[in-house]
Protein backbone atom coordinates (compact mmCIF):
# COMPACT_ATOMS: atom_id res chain seq x y z
CA UNK A 1 0.00 0.00 0.00
CA UNK A 2 1.34 3.49 -0.91
CA UNK A 3 0.87 5.76 1.81
CA UNK A 4 0.52 9.24 1.78
CA UNK A 5 0.37 11.49 5.38
CA UNK A 6 -1.78 14.78 3.96
CA UNK A 7 -0.80 18.02 6.59
CA UNK A 8 -3.87 20.50 6.18
CA UNK A 9 -4.22 23.70 7.29
CA UNK A 10 -8.01 23.66 7.81
CA UNK A 11 -10.56 21.12 6.76
CA UNK A 12 -11.30 20.51 3.00
CA UNK A 13 -13.40 22.23 0.78
CA UNK A 14 -14.80 19.75 -1.73
CA UNK A 15 -11.84 21.51 -4.65
CA UNK A 16 -9.06 20.88 -1.95
CA UNK A 17 -10.83 17.12 -1.83
CA UNK A 18 -11.13 16.70 -5.46
CA UNK A 19 -7.30 18.03 -6.33
CA UNK A 20 -5.87 14.67 -3.90
CA UNK A 21 -8.51 12.71 -5.55
CA UNK A 22 -7.38 13.62 -8.81
CA UNK A 23 -3.96 12.61 -7.92
CA UNK A 24 -4.14 9.63 -5.55
CA UNK A 25 -7.68 8.09 -6.59
CA UNK A 26 -5.50 6.89 -10.43
CA UNK A 27 -2.81 5.59 -9.39
CA UNK A 28 -2.29 1.82 -10.00
CA UNK A 29 -1.39 0.22 -6.27
CA UNK A 30 -3.96 0.94 -3.45
CA UNK A 31 -3.25 4.15 -1.76
CA UNK A 32 -4.00 5.36 1.82
CA UNK A 33 -4.09 8.64 3.02
CA UNK A 34 -3.40 9.83 6.33
CA UNK A 35 -4.56 13.01 7.62
CA UNK A 36 -3.26 15.71 10.04
CA UNK A 37 -5.38 18.67 11.22
CA UNK A 38 -3.79 20.90 14.33
CA UNK A 39 -6.36 21.59 16.56
CA UNK A 40 -5.21 25.41 16.84
CA UNK A 41 -6.13 27.64 14.64
CA UNK A 42 -3.68 26.90 12.08
CA UNK A 43 -4.45 30.05 9.37
CA UNK A 44 -3.73 32.62 11.89
CA UNK A 45 -1.29 31.00 13.50
CA UNK A 46 0.81 29.50 10.72
CA UNK A 47 3.39 32.16 10.63
CA UNK A 48 4.43 32.09 14.23
CA UNK A 49 5.07 28.57 14.04
CA UNK A 50 7.18 29.20 10.75
CA UNK A 51 8.90 31.70 12.40
CA UNK A 52 10.11 29.39 15.01
CA UNK A 53 11.59 27.42 12.47
CA UNK A 54 13.59 29.66 11.17
CA UNK A 55 16.10 32.40 12.37
CA UNK A 56 14.11 35.17 10.59
CA UNK A 57 15.86 34.72 7.28
CA UNK A 58 15.11 31.17 6.26
CA UNK A 59 17.92 29.26 7.31
CA UNK A 60 16.51 25.84 9.81
CA UNK A 61 17.88 24.89 12.95
CA UNK A 62 18.22 28.34 14.88
CA UNK A 63 14.92 28.50 16.38
CA UNK A 64 13.81 32.27 18.06
CA UNK A 65 10.01 32.57 19.19
CA UNK A 66 7.56 33.98 17.35
CA UNK A 67 6.91 37.94 17.94
CA UNK A 68 4.98 38.57 20.68
CA UNK A 69 4.63 35.06 21.62
CA UNK A 70 5.13 36.92 25.72
CA UNK A 71 1.83 38.01 24.96
CA UNK A 72 0.04 34.94 23.90
CA UNK A 73 -3.27 34.32 26.06
CA UNK A 74 -3.93 30.41 26.87
CA UNK A 75 -7.37 28.87 26.14
CA UNK A 76 -9.71 28.38 29.15
CA UNK A 77 -10.46 25.09 29.99
CA UNK A 78 -13.55 25.48 27.45
CA UNK A 79 -12.54 27.20 24.81
CA UNK A 80 -9.75 24.30 24.02
CA UNK A 81 -12.81 22.04 24.25
CA UNK A 82 -14.54 24.24 21.93
CA UNK A 83 -11.37 24.33 19.19
CA UNK A 84 -11.16 20.81 19.64
CA UNK A 85 -14.66 19.85 19.17
CA UNK A 86 -14.54 22.28 16.51
CA UNK A 87 -11.49 20.68 14.63
CA UNK A 88 -12.78 17.04 14.98
CA UNK A 89 -15.89 17.92 13.43
CA UNK A 90 -13.42 19.24 10.28
CA UNK A 91 -11.86 16.26 10.67
CA UNK A 92 -14.58 14.12 10.32
CA UNK A 93 -15.72 16.15 7.02
CA UNK A 94 -12.42 15.94 5.58
CA UNK A 95 -12.22 12.48 5.94
CA UNK A 96 -16.44 12.05 4.31
CA UNK A 97 -15.16 13.90 1.51
CA UNK A 98 -12.26 11.87 0.97
CA UNK A 99 -14.36 8.45 1.29
CA UNK A 100 -16.93 10.30 -0.44
CA UNK A 101 -14.39 10.08 -4.08
CA UNK A 102 -13.26 6.86 -3.36
CA UNK A 103 -10.14 7.73 -1.00
CA UNK A 104 -8.94 5.36 1.95
CA UNK A 105 -8.41 7.99 4.31
CA UNK A 106 -8.09 8.52 8.16
CA UNK A 107 -6.69 11.27 10.27
CA UNK A 108 -5.85 12.20 13.53
CA UNK A 109 -5.67 15.62 15.12
CA UNK A 110 -2.39 17.39 16.47
CA UNK A 111 -2.42 19.06 19.56
CA UNK A 112 1.00 20.69 19.08
CA UNK A 113 3.47 21.18 16.83
CA UNK A 114 2.69 20.29 13.31
CA UNK A 115 6.02 19.73 11.85
CA UNK A 116 7.32 17.80 15.06
CA UNK A 117 4.01 15.91 15.11
CA UNK A 118 4.24 15.27 10.82
CA UNK A 119 7.97 13.66 11.07
CA UNK A 120 7.23 11.30 13.80
CA UNK A 121 4.07 10.21 11.87
CA UNK A 122 5.62 9.50 8.91
CA UNK A 123 8.98 7.81 10.35
CA UNK A 124 6.06 5.49 12.54
CA UNK A 125 3.96 4.84 9.83
CA UNK A 126 6.83 4.82 6.83
CA UNK A 127 5.24 6.82 4.42
CA UNK A 128 6.01 7.06 0.83
CA UNK A 129 5.07 10.71 0.36
CA UNK A 130 3.90 14.10 2.16
CA UNK A 131 1.18 15.99 0.67
CA UNK A 132 0.98 19.94 2.82
CA UNK A 133 -1.64 21.45 1.91
CA UNK A 134 -2.20 25.22 2.86
CA UNK A 135 -3.46 28.87 1.92
CA UNK A 136 -1.27 30.72 0.41
CA UNK A 137 1.56 32.56 2.49
CA UNK A 138 3.40 34.48 0.29
CA UNK A 139 6.17 35.63 2.59
CA UNK A 140 6.77 32.92 4.34
CA UNK A 141 7.11 31.03 1.27
CA UNK A 142 9.80 33.70 -0.32
CA UNK A 143 11.60 33.42 3.09
CA UNK A 144 11.65 29.14 2.76
CA UNK A 145 10.09 29.08 6.02
CA UNK A 146 6.27 27.64 5.17
CA UNK A 147 5.75 24.14 5.87
CA UNK A 148 6.31 22.59 2.86
CA UNK A 149 10.08 24.07 2.94
CA UNK A 150 10.48 23.12 6.07
CA UNK A 151 9.10 19.67 5.61
CA UNK A 152 11.50 18.88 2.77
CA UNK A 153 14.46 20.33 4.95
CA UNK A 154 13.68 17.31 7.51
CA UNK A 155 11.87 14.36 5.91
CA UNK A 156 13.42 12.05 3.66
CA UNK A 157 9.77 11.49 1.43
CA UNK A 158 8.83 13.70 -1.48
CA UNK A 159 6.65 16.45 -0.16
CA UNK A 160 4.30 17.84 -2.15
CA UNK A 161 2.81 21.37 -1.71
CA UNK A 162 -0.80 22.22 -2.94
CA UNK A 163 -2.75 25.60 -2.47
CA UNK A 164 -5.78 25.45 -1.19
CA UNK A 165 -8.13 26.25 -3.37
Amino acid sequence: MYEVVVLIEEPLADGDARQLADLYGVLPDPTHLHVLLPTADAPTHVEAVLASLSDGAGAPGKPTPPIGSDEVVQPTPEEHAAVTADAQAGLTRTLEHLRGLGLDADGELLPDDPLAALESIVAERGSDEVVIMTRTHVVSQFLHIDWASSARRHLDVPVLHLLER
